[in-house]
């Protein structure tokens, strides 16, 4: 376990510091919609949603324009999946959350229970910087259908007499056009990991594209 949690900090931090990513190939974006007049392929981007965070301020996914993202959807009395998830989800924040470009967004499928105030502790225990790590209160109906149409993942708000509301437990990446570059199993180190290295390439590959756009600008 401690191999699992520390090789890929260090690595990730090496890489860094290398820039071995700079010539590795990014994942490509999901869900092909067309090609623009220009002759541009023209992916599925997700749509504008807002929901109130646990610090009572309003985030929208218009908060993914310019970062890294990562999308999940749990709730906190969940007596499955979502405790591994997000054990999960804060090595991902505690490894990557000093770079600014990077933002996660915490939808919860249980919003009548989950109030803001349960979910400020929540993310409390979690260690997280609400404003980096966002765990969110919608409209029920209107968050199925984001997750569903939007990020593409099963969702549904019917309780099982265990207590658990089935859902997914895919981590959706997404890139700083809102296209989505990814899922990978929340409950799964490994694929965890390999979401971990994406977001860095994914990084090291914006930097780049801002670069040669600020020398554009320039010339």
């Amino acid at each position: 376990m401690l191999f699992i949690t520390v090789v890929p900090a260090a690595a990730i931090y090496w890489f860094n510091q290398n820039n071995t990513f700079e010539k590795s190939a990014a994942p490509k974006p999901w869900f092909p919609m067309g090609v623009s007049a220009n002759g541009d392929s023209i992916y599925h981007q997700v749509p504008i949603f807002e929901a109130m965070n646990a610090d009572s301020h309003v985030i929208s996914t218009a908060n993914m324009d310019g970062n890294i993202s990562v999308v999940e959807f749990f709730f906190t009395e969940c007596p499955s999946i979502c405790p591994i998830m997000n054990k999960q989800m804060s090595r991902v924040f505690s490894e990557l959350a000093g770079n600014d470009r990077i933002r996660v967004f915490s939808y919860s499928i249980d919003p009548e229970r989950d109030n803001l105030a349960k979910l400020k502790v929540y993310a409390d225990n979690h260690n997280a910087d609400l404003t980096k790590w966002y765990f969110l209160n919608s409209n029920i109906d209107s968050l199925i259908s984001f997750a569903n149409v939007g990020i593409r993942v099963p969702a549904q708000d019917t309780m099982l007499e265990s207590g658990d509301i089935p859902h997914t437990d895919r981590f959706a990446l997404v890139d700083w056009n809102r296209n989505i570059r990814g899922y990978y199993t929340g409950t799964d180190s490994i694929s965890v990991n390999k979401m971990m290295n994406d977001i860095v390439i994914l990084l090291s590959l914006k930097d780049r594209i801002d670069k040669k756009a600020l020398r554009n600008k320039n010339n």
